[in-house]
């Protein structure tokens, strides 16, 4: 199983390479961005500080 580091940079890197740049624009509410890669919201705040 990914860790969570790795859901997280996978997820972002796909939506980069959906929009040609390096810079993404994340739409999606953060409580679901959490549920999309099967973490809570607090874990995911934590690995992105």
């Amino acid at each position: 199983m990914e860790d969570i580091e790795m859901r997280i940079s996978n997820h972002l890197l796909d939506l980069s390479k959906l929009s040609g740049s390096l810079y993404v624009e994340f739409s999606r509410k953060f409580k679901d961005f959490a549920s999309f890669i099967s973490k809570v919201p607090e874990t995911v705040s934590r690995k992105l500080k």
